[in-house]
């Protein structure tokens, strides 16, 4: 899963070198914003609840969200690449990036090829059945 991908890492990395500081204050009232909703929901902080739980309040921030349009285009690029984006925009797309680039969600999850095609480095030019051009 995520943690074992090291997600969480790649979260906080992104947080510190890459959002700038408005960027930084939004997500961190966004996770403020998550906490006291799970607290209010359920007596309890968002990571103390169970999965069916934070599913439910992640949910609820998804619904808050629908209308969303990325400025400057859209999809995963241009919802990461919009400062003004909601929390859950931006914590959804960045837990995905950072799982889907880590050498767990290439190797086990994508169908990773290294090098697409057979790699020969020494062939005989001699046996090609085209001309080359000079």
């Amino acid at each position: 899963g995520a943690v074992a991908a090291g997600v969480p890492a790649f979260v906080a990395d992104m947080f510190q070198h890459w959002m700038n500081e408005a960027e930084r204050g939004r997500f961190q009232l966004g996770l403020a914003a998550l906490d006291a909703d799970a607290q209010a929901r359920f007596a309890a902080g968002f990571a103390a609840c169970s999965v069916a739980q934070q599913t439910e309040a992640f949910g609820a921030l998804r619904g808050a969200a629908k209308d969303y349009r990325p400025a400057g285009g859209f999809g995963l690029t241009a919802r990461i690449a919009d400062p003004a984006a909601p929390f859950f925009h931006k914590v959804r797309d960045l837990v995905t990036l950072g799982y889907f680039t880590s050498e767990l969600g290439i190797t086990q999850t994508l169908a990773y090829v290294p090098v697409p095609g057979r790699f020969d480095g020494d062939i005989d030019v001699k046996t090609w059945n085209r001309q080359m051009q000079l």
